[in-house]
């Protein structure tokens, strides 16, 4: 889910706003802390209503950008996926260029938005991301063919020759 946010937060125009980034008109941004984590984001919904109209790529446009975004443009090794800011960070900026132990990977970097030293990834481990950057790929293959999307949503099967 946080993966397709982020798409829709960098879409131009945007189609999500950057929630702990807004704030009334002519305020200043507010802090609130829960366990030291700033934890703020804009809630006056009613103001938010119309936010992304002007976007007006399809759902089909959207789904072939998420898989192309996650297939070819993003780099795995060196990028982490912040919500909270709406923008790629780098797992240097996030200090999480080495696992600590087996529970506490960084090869698949998701920034908490409110915990932000938490990687939502850490589990990921070598094995399991080669299969989500296969099914993006497959997916992006198929996009860019005008495939079914019945055929885009395929349960994944395990075949030999990726092990």
């Amino acid at each position: 889910l946080l993966l397709g946010i982020l798409l829709f937060l960098l879409r131009s125009p945007p189609i999500l706003p950057v929630l702990q980034e807004m704030t009334e008109l002519g305020e200043e941004r507010k802090e609130n802390q829960v366990e030291g984590f700033d934890v703020y984001f804009y809630s006056n919904l009613d103001k938010l209503k119309d936010f992304g109209k002007e976007n007006t790529e399809s759902i089909g446009e959207l789904l072939a950008c998420f898989y192309k975004h996650y297939a070819v443009d993003f780099d795995w090794d060196e990028s982490v996926i912040s919500v909270r800011t709406g923008l790629m960070l780098t797992k240097e900026e996030k200090d999480w260029t080495k696992a600590t132990d087996k529970k506490n990977n960084v090869l698949f970097a998701l920034e908490d938005p409110f915990e932000t030293t938490h990687n939502l990834g850490r589990l990921v481990d070598a094995a399991n991301l080669k299969v989500i950057k296969y099914e993006f790929n497959r997916a992006y293959k198929l996009s860019l063919n005008l495939a079914p999307l019945g055929s885009l949503c395929e349960q994944y099967q395990y075949k030999q020759e990726e092990a």
